[in-house]
């Protein structure tokens, strides 16, 4: 239950946010240009659509994920499932500043690392973003 809980409001988003970068990837040139070509829907959605929508999307990702996290020790406390936002409220609320800042850099690095990745993944479906990365400092 405490899964289901935390997974419900970024799958609702997500489903939201797909729903609208794909429809809007839909719209344009080189996807007209496709159908043009005689490619079949599902080539041109797969290939064309969710390729361009994968960077948006995976941004969303990010900060489904940042929800999930924010919500975590509450859902633990609500459910009484001891876990690391649990034992982090514990720590609070003992006045245990070691535990506490412990738990808070164990959560912060797995949300840095997985933002790493995603960035990683995003510039790697959408090229135009390594585009201001050239060190010339004029975005070309």
């Amino acid at each position: 239950m405490p899964v289901l809980v935390l997974a419900a409001k970024p799958a609702a988003y997500l489903a939201r946010i797909t729903g609208q970068v794909l429809e809007e990837a839909m719209l344009q040139d080189y996807v007209r240009t496709a159908y043009a070509k005689g490619l079949a829907r599902e080539v041109v959605v797969w290939q064309h659509g969710l390729r361009t929508a994968g960077a948006s999307l995976l941004g969303a990702v990010a900060l489904a994920m940042r929800l999930s996290v924010g919500m975590l020790p509450i859902v633990e406390m609500v459910f009484l499932y001891p876990g690391m936002g649990f034992a982090f409220l514990m720590a609070v609320r003992t006045h245990d500043a070691q535990a506490g800042a412990g738990l808070a850099m164990a959560l912060a690095l797995t949300l840095w690392l997985a933002n790493t990745g995603l960035e990683a993944a995003r510039r790697w479906l959408d090229p135009r973003l390594n585009l201001g990365a050239s060190g010339t400092g004029d975005g070309r």
